[in-house]
């Protein structure tokens, strides 16, 4: 998910990402890195700097410390220019809107979410850990834990998870799901599993296609417990709200 933005001076698009618990800054660092961070893939090494001024729309950030990585290889894919990784950190207590119909996101202040009574809204709570939302997500008689990533292309879900309940999971051979990382290693899951039995905040997804991995090391490493990566590409609603500070999302059909 692309966000326009000015870094500094240079105008350009930014990763919106609400699985990173950073902010990354697409360059080639040629001092030594001395900060290392997780990835599906593993870990990404990087240094500290600090940036001037970055303008989203009407939100300024003055003196935001970043971090240098190549993101050369999602540039390539994006076919934009890249200025870097936003996470969630910087929000605070703002709200994320999203319009899928439009392609718009912007960062509205709480006071200012438009009025949504008398509409045909959905709500979930979610949780912050680490700087992730976790949404619940249902399958079958049980919840889990999947992390709200409107940077990923696609869902991923705990190979162990399957194993709980695999009647409810159906392999699907024909395809395979590629995800863009921040490392260069683009992954390429060729275990695919495809289910009806997803519920989020009470509504039933149909054929939700999802690559299969294991959690361990990035749960390990990030000192938290997450069963899957949820995308908000593969959600089919008109205008998604994440609310920081209430912690809950609003999905409008």
């Amino acid at each position: 998910m692309l966000i326009e933005a000015t870094l500094n001076d240079e105008q350009g698009w930014f990763v919106f990402d609400t699985g990173a618990d950073a902010i990354l800054i697409n360059e080639q660092e040629s001092r030594a890195c001395s900060t290392s961070f997780q990835t599906l893939s593993g870990s990404i090494y990087s240094s500290k700097k600090k940036i001037k001024e970055i303008t989203i729309g009407n939100v300024v950030m003055n003196d935001v410390e970043a971090y240098s990585v190549d993101l050369s290889s999602i540039e390539h894919f994006t076919n934009r220019k890249l200025l870097g990784v936003l996470g969630t950190r910087f929000l605070k207590g703002d709200v994320l809107f999203i319009d899928n119909i439009n392609n718009v996101i912007q960062i509205l202040d709480k006071h200012l979410v438009k009025n949504l009574s008398g509409k045909n809204y959905i709500a979930s709570k979610i949780s912050m850990d680490n700087g992730i939302p976790i949404v619940p997500i249902k399958i079958g008689q049980f919840e889990y834990r999947f992390g709200l990533d409107t940077g990923a292309s696609a869902s991923v879900i705990s190979e162990s998870l399957i194993k709980e309940q695999p009647d409810l999971f159906k392999d699907n051979f024909q395809s395979a799901v590629q995800i863009h990382t921040v490392d260069n290693k683009n992954i390429i899951y060729n275990s695919i599993v495809t289910t009806n039995a997803i519920q989020l905040a009470k509504v039933n997804i149909q054929d939700f296609q999802l690559g299969v991995t294991s959690f361990q090391e990035i749960n390990e490493v990030l000192s938290i417990k997450i069963d899957g990566i949820l995308s908000l590409n593969q959600i089919s609603f008109k205008e998604v709200y994440i609310d920081f500070d209430r912690t809950q999302i609003i999905l409008l059909p």
